[in-house]
């Protein structure tokens, strides 16, 4: 479909440990890399975080019977494919350009299949279920007059973090009570809900907490409450969480993954809790661990909050850049491969915003929209990213006539959205695009619906030429003649009131003595009563053309 034209099966936690890339300097020789190239891969095996084929493209790719296609079988279909030597997990660029019908009935079966167990709905993580795993300190401080000791020990410590030796000694006094017995846990809670308002209180309890995992703590869910805790104090404290608090959590959390035998104790905490760990890593910029937790949270049809969405998607931004090579846009792929499954539930403005870059063939921008289509903010998300979307819809391809055709059909859901009536902002970013793409038929169209009065300069900066494609197309609307008659309808009955730049740009686009005569006059007229003028210039480039007889009448 030229004009209109996942789930994740396998957890990734690091592209390093478990992907291969084909580079430069990659160990997948040349005969290999072009049979991994010639595989069509399934739809289960694609790592596309938001594009599946609609109802309109899988019946057309049914009923084509000559070499049927799925995104005009461009190689941008990003994909994990075994590797025919070792079977080794291999992530390419992969195309969907099928052989038979027999082909597109087996990739459709597993294509209905994939779709069919995503049917599942996500549960969301609120406030609410973290408080419900907290519960305060069982202490009560008037049996224990020695607590007073904590505060007056985090009074006298706020230029370095207590240390946690001495903090350790204080709660073995606690709990080594021959009247009252004491867990260890009870004193940690009790410091962090009362004493510890600075970072160094948080790493000094931390690293003490360490110290007891072998002691009184062999509870996981004891010590997943003290992880909680620690997380929800720095939060509630508003504690700076520059490097030295998350190292100390981190250090726990490995700690506590050593004392009870697990690969990763996070995974195996309530899903509330591994929520609020998982803003940590993404807060210190921690991305194969966050892409760990977050792809578990969504394994367990849990959807993570959408600021936590829109954090991961800046994170991997912010390691690969927006808009790097393409082996990082492959590694950008995989680490947000997860996502499809929960957009409908999380997609926020920003998130949808940081994914718009991610489309390379229109097909994925309809996606796109159709999933915000049903997202609950579907109104703001237009809003903030109608703009870019216009751009980006102009920018996917060098031909101008898809081009044009792709931007008639956004324009076309724009107005479902909002109605015949769009703001002037928006028109004014299609007729921008439009003109890029040397329609001065639409440009013309949108330009009488524009409400008020617009700046003349805004008309003369469509005829910037710097910024056009190359049109060979001789369809209507394309032609040199349209632009010519966009120029004598809406650029010279305003032309008086052009800057100097925007004149230069008229002059520019002069290529005939229907443009050149009235240009001339105007300039003619404005040196005589004393004015600026690019009348010199202007006969110039008319003598350029041969325009002897205009020449002639101007230049005296």
């Amino acid at each position: 479909m030229g004009y209109r034209n996942v789930s994740s099966r396998r957890l990734y936690s690091t592209l390093k440990e478990t992907i291969r890339i084909k580079s430069a300097h990659g160990n997948i020789d040349g005969e290999s890399w072009k049979g991994l190239q010639r595989v069509v891969p399934a739809y289960s095996d694609t790592i596309h975080p938001f594009y599946g084929p609609n109802v309109a493209e899988r019946a057309i790719l049914s009923s084509t019977e000559d070499c049927p296609v799925l995104l005009d079988g461009c190689k941008i279909v990003p994909a994990i494919i075994k590797h025919p030597r070792d079977h080794t997990p291999t992530l390419v660029n992969g195309r969907w350009i099928f052989k038979s019908g027999h082909g597109v009935s087996k990739w459709l079966e597993d294509f209905r299949a994939v779709e069919a167990a995503n049917g599942t709905p996500f549960a969301v993580i609120e406030d609410r279920d973290v408080e419900q795993i907290l519960r305060p300190s069982r202490l009560n401080p008037s049996q224990f007059p020695d607590l007073q000791k904590f505060a007056e020990l985090y009074r006298q410590q706020d230029a370095a973090a207590p240390d946690s030796v001495l903090i350790s000694g204080l709660i073995e006094s606690l709990t080594s009570l021959p009247v009252i017995k004491v867990f260890s846990e009870e004193v940690f809670l009790y410091i962090l809900q009362h004493y510890c308002s600075s970072k160094h209180g948080v790493v000094g309890v931390a690293h003490s907490i360490v110290q007891f995992l072998h002691k009184d703590i062999d509870d996981i869910k004891v010590a997943e409450l003290l992880v909680l805790q620690l997380l929800v104090t720095i939060k509630k404290n508003q504690i700076a969480a520059d490097s030295q608090v998350p190292k100390a959590v981190f250090e726990l959390i490995r700690a506590i993954s050593e004392r009870f035998n697990k690969q990763n104790c996070v995974t195996d905490f309530s899903p509330a809790t591994t929520q609020v760990v998982l803003e940590l890593y993404l807060d210190s910029g921690s991305l194969n661990e966050a892409k760990v937790l977050f792809a578990h949270l969504i394994n367990q049809h849990i959807c993570p909050q959408s600021i936590l969405l829109e954090k991961y998607l800046l994170l991997v931004d912010e390691k690969f850049g927006s808009a790097g090579s393409s082996d990082d846009l492959l590694k950008k792929f995989a680490y947000i491969s997860d996502v499809k499954r929960i957009l409908e539930t999380a997609i926020t403005p920003t998130s949808a915003s940081l994914l718009i870059p991610y489309c390379r063939h229109f097909d994925e921008v309809i996606s796109l929209l159709d999933i915000i289509s049903h997202s609950k903010m579907m109104k703001q998300i237009w809003d903030h990213t109608l703009p870019q979307l216009i751009r980006r819809v102009s920018l996917l391809g060098d031909d101008v006539e898809v081009n044009s055709c792709n931007l008639s059909i956004l324009l076309q859901r724009a107005q479902q959205l909002y109605g015949e009536t769009l703001s002037n902002k928006v028109l004014q970013a299609f007729i921008v695009q439009f003109a890029v793409n040397g329609n001065f038929t639409m440009v013309s169209n949108l330009i009488s619906r524009l409400e008020g009065t617009i700046s003349a300069n805004f008309s003369a900066s469509i005829l910037d030429t710097s910024f056009y494609k190359q049109n060979q197309s001789s369809l209507p609307g394309f032609s040199s003649h349209d632009k010519r008659e966009f120029i004598k309808n809406e650029v010279f009955p305003r032309y008086k009131e052009l800057s100097a730049a925007g004149k230069i740009l008229v002059l520019n686009s002069a290529d005939t003595e229907e443009i050149f005569e009235p240009l001339l006059r105007i300039e003619s007229q404005n040196e005589k009563n004393g004015k600026k003028s690019i009348l010199h210039d202007a006969i110039h480039k008319a003598e350029s053309y041969g325009f002897h007889s205009l020449i002639e009448k101007y230049s005296h």
